[in-house]
């Protein structure tokens, strides 16, 4: 048996959304994530509706191969969700996405993930997530659900 230190990548980013936390709650679910999600596309969803539900299991495309993701915790009266996603000999993350209301019209959402790489290529993915790349990634979700939440459509994507 190998026993290895875990090479870890600890983030949390709150942000703060145009609607009620019941409105946008339903959002981070696989089904309609899609709706607003940046490149979000994925290939399979194992779940009676496409909601978010307890052991709901979808799978998304990734390098190096396709990610596993499966929703391990579900409190949708205290708009609470908490997810894993494998990506086979990479890498390992949960997310915890809560919201709270912030003045009853406007939400407050609290997005904490923990990477945990699994090989050579993992820990390199690691490394490169830092606090800066996060933030990134979650304003651009923010921008992404305020858009949708205002316009109802789904955010063009930017020209690289």
């Amino acid at each position: 048996m190998l026993i290895e230190s875990p090479q870890r990548s600890r983030h949390r980013f709150t942000m703060t959304l145009d609607a009620t936390p019941q409105r946008v709650f339903p959002l981070f679910s696989p089904a309609l994530e899609q709706e607003w999600g940046p490149s979000w596309d994925p290939n399979l969803v194992i779940s009676s509706s496409g909601m978010a539900e307890e052991a709901c299991i979808f799978i998304t495309p990734s390098t190096p191969h396709d990610a596993i993701w499966v929703v391990t915790r579900l409190d949708p009266d205290h708009h609470f969700v908490e997810l894993l996603k494998v990506v086979p000999d990479h890498t390992m993350g949960t997310f915890q996405i809560q919201l709270e209301t912030d003045n009853g019209v406007a939400t407050q959402a609290a997005i904490s993930c923990t990477y945990t790489a699994m090989g050579p290529e993992g820990k390199r993915f690691v490394e490169q997530l830092t606090p800066e790349h996060w933030n990134r990634l979650m304003k651009e979700w923010e921008r992404s659900l305020n858009h949708f939440l205002t316009t109802g459509k789904k955010q063009a994507q930017k020209q690289t």
